[in-house]
C-alpha cells in the first residue's frame, strides 16, 4: 500500500474521530440546553406511541414550587398504571360510582400535593356526604396534554376503568393552542412528538398517529433541529414525517 493511500486513510480517520468528538459534544449540550429549557418535570415523562407522551410508571421525583407567596416543597410521584393517582384496578366493584377526570396540568397540579387535588377532594366529599354509594374520583391529568392526547388516552386506557362518568376539565388559556400545531410550535417549539388532527375536506383527520419517530427518544440534537425545522418550515415537515424522518 503506498505512502499516498496510507495517506487518505490517516485524513479520512482523523476526520471521523474528530467528527464524532465534535457530535457527541454537540448532544451533551443539547441534552443540558433541553433539561435546563424543560425543567425537573421533564423525567416524568416518556414518549407514547399513542398519545404521543405518557408518564412513566412508578416514577417519583421531589419537586419544588414558588409563585406569588405561595411554597411547596413535595413528592411528585406516578402510580404503576401512569396516572398521578393512588394505586387502582380496572375492575370495579359494586355499588362504586367511578369519575374519571380528563386533563392538563390544571388537574396534574404538579404545584400542590396530591391530597390537595380538586380530584381528591372531590372523592372525599362525595364519600363524606353520600352512604348509597362509593365514590372514586380518578385523577388522569398529564401536563401539557390537549384534548387530542385525552381523547387517545381514553380510548387506549381511560375506558378500562370503567367509568360511570368522564369530566373533561378544558382551559381555555392554553388548550386551543394545544390541539393547533402551528400555535404549539410559536409557544412551545420543545414539546414532546404528539399526534394531531387536522380539518381535511369538513373531517377531521389523525394525523401522526402511531408517532413513529422514534429517533426523538435518543438525540436532543434532533429533537431541537425537529422542532426548529417544524416552526419555520411546516410544509417540508409535514412531507417528511410521512417517511417517519421528523416528528412534525
Amino acid at each position: 500500500m503506498s505512502m499516498k493511500t496510507y495517506s487518505w486513510m490517516f485524513r479520512i480517520t482523523a476526520w471521523s474521530i474528530i467528527v464524532t468528538l465534535v457530535v457527541i459534544l454537540c448532544e451533551v449540550l443539547a441534552h443540558f440546553y433541553l433539561k435546563q429549557r424543560l425543567g425537573t418535570l421533564a423525567s416524568l415523562y416518556k414518549q407514547n406511541p399513542n398519545m404521543g407522551y405518557f408518564h412513566v410508571p412508578k416514577m417519583k421525583i421531589n419537586f419544588n414550587f414558588e409563585d406569588n407567596g405561595f411554597h411547596s416543597t413535595h413528592d411528585v410521584s406516578i402510580n404503576s398504571k401512569w396516572l398521578r393517582d393512588k394505586e387502582r384496578t380496572y375492575d370495579k366493584q359494586e355499588k362504586v360510582h367511578r369519575i374519571l377526570v380528563l386533563g392538563d396540568s390544571m388537574v396534574f397540579a404538579h404545584q400542590v400535593e396530591k391530597e390537595r387535588r380538586f380530584t381528591e377532594i372531590l372523592e372525599s366529599e362525595l364519600n363524606r356526604v353520600n352512604n348509597k354509594n362509593h365514590y372514586e374520583v380518578i385523577n388522569a391529568g398529564v401536563n401539557g396534554y390537549g384534548t387530542v392526547n385525552e381523547l387517545l388516552f381514553f380510548l387506549h386506557e381511560g375506558f378500562k376503568y370503567q367509568p360511570d362518568t368522564v369530566v373533561l376539565s378544558f382551559c381555555m388559556n392554553n388548550d386551543v393552542l394545544d390541539n393547533s400545531r402551528i400555535l404549539l410550535r410559536k409557544e412551545k417549539p420543545y414539546f414532546i412528538d404528539r399526534p394531531y388532527y387536522i380539518l381535511e375536506d369538513g373531517v377531521l383527520s389523525l394525523r401522526n398517529y402511531p408517532c413513529k419517530s422514534l429517533i426523538i427518544n435518543l438525540s436532543s440534537i434532533y429533537r431541537i433541529i425537529s422542532n426548529a425545522t417544524g416552526y419555520y418550515f411546516p410544509k417540508f415537515v409535514e412531507w417528511t414525517n410521512g417517511y417517519g424522518l421528523l416528528s412534525s
